[in-house]
């Protein structure tokens, strides 16, 4: 392994898992900015089909959303902000909704990203789910995911996490949640938002996520920064990628 990287895997390691202080829970004023945006985002979902012109056939296409002057509030936070695109010749909304509403089946599906899922009682007109998520990149990430899904418009599809548990020592008799305040921010908060459009003998689908975590402390940026923004992509990609297999597989 290179000297220079090596540095760099070290270096993120280093502030991945730094201390408790830097981590502990988003505060309110980046609770209230990330609603904010989000707010903004999903305003505009139902008018995005006009976008849909431009993707064609093949691997999905993948955009950094994520605005360059962040927005206020976000001290001590980040925002990644990430789109996705692709075609599907032959494919069908029902097909994507069914399998959007079938939570039980991700571990099949989206492994080994989803490792566990389970669809929860749930009021109507929501979906109500628990997922165990896991990330490797350099360092292995369990999280308990608990979303609440709805689909408020023929179309698209919203999903909100209500709470994320950072796991220690997952699949051990010593397994246990972090408290907010041992936590490392790995992700603090994500909305994802599905659109579909069937059309042109085929079906239209974006993906766009939204996440929250912790900042990178100051003078680090130039080492980290890469590889953290690395994370929200490539698990959009994953999703993506694996979304379309699914569907190419229904028909």
């Amino acid at each position: 392994m290179k000297p220079i990287f090596s540095f760099l895997l070290l270096m993120c390691v280093a502030v991945l898992t730094c201390g408790i202080a830097q981590a502990e829970v988003p505060s309110r004023a980046n609770n209230d900015a990330f609603d904010r945006y989000a707010a903004e985002v999903e305003a505009r979902l139902p008018r995005q089909k006009a976008a849909f012109a431009s993707v064609h056939e093949g691997q999905p296409t993948l955009r950094r959303m994520t605005p360059d002057l962040p927005p206020p509030d976000l001290r001590g936070a980040m925002l990644h902000h990430w789109q996705g695109d692709f075609f599907l010749p032959g494919g069908r909304a029902d097909e994507l909704q069914a399998l959007l509403r079938d939570v039980n089946r991700f571990p099949q599906r989206f492994a080994p990203q989803v490792e566990r899922a389970t669809a929860l009682p749930s009021p109507p007109g929501h979906l109500l789910s628990v997922m165990r998520l896991r990330q490797h990149h350099v360092l292995t990430v369990v999280l308990d995911g608990h979303f609440d899904t709805t689909f408020p418009a023929q179309g698209y599809s919203i999903s909100r996490s209500t709470r994320v548990d950072e796991i220690a020592n997952a699949g051990t008799a010593g397994e246990h949640s972090l408290s907010d305040r041992e936590n490392h921010g790995f992700l603090w908060r994500q909305n994802t938002y599905w659109l579909w459009w069937e059309r042109d003998g085929g079906l239209y689908v974006r993906l766009e996520t939204l996440s929250l975590t912790r900042d990178i402390p100051t003078g680090l940026g130039w080492a980290v920064r890469p590889f953290v923004e690395s994370i929200p992509r490539e698990s959009l990609a994953f999703t993506l990628q694996h979304v379309a297999d699914a569907l190419r597989h229904a028909r």
